[in-house]
């Protein structure tokens, strides 16, 4: 039986690890609107390696530090530029070595509620659009 494998491209990829039942739906109508999908990363997995996407917006917390020094490691290595929508509930005293000068491509929010979710829409939005623009 012939299965159609699995296509990931970056520019049509919102990468997630978070909870909050809220903003997942938010999400998930944003993907809808602008025809991508949405990777939810596992806890203590290395999705945030290894998949492609244009955007991730993610609970600092709920990655862990190694896999954190992981996706820094890449972003390095290969002068990766993806934007951050960083999630830190507690003003991001835990955030180890974040070199901001150099990843200025975030949104940092440190509550969840209606006007940070319509705020990481919003960004997710003009980063697609802008990107569109890019590709044309």
């Amino acid at each position: 039986m012939y299965t159609k494998p699995l296509t990931i491209s970056w520019f049509k990829m919102i990468f997630a690890q978070f909870e909050n039942e809220p903003l997942k739906k938010a999400l998930q109508k944003c993907a809808r609107e602008i025809e991508c999908k949405i990777w939810y990363g596992e806890p203590g997995s290395v999705d945030m390696v290894e998949i492609p996407y244009f955007v991730a917006v993610f609970e600092w917390p709920l990655l862990g530090e190694f896999i954190w020094g992981l996706y820094l490691q890449r972003c390095k290595e290969i002068n990766d530029d993806t934007h951050w929508i960083i999630i830190e509930k507690n003003k991001m005293p835990s955030l180890p070595a974040l070199e901001i000068s150099k990843w200025k491509k975030c949104l940092y929010v440190d509550t969840i509620d209606r006007d940070s979710i319509c705020q990481m829409i919003c960004f997710i939005k003009k980063i697609k659009s802008n990107l569109q623009e890019k590709l044309r």
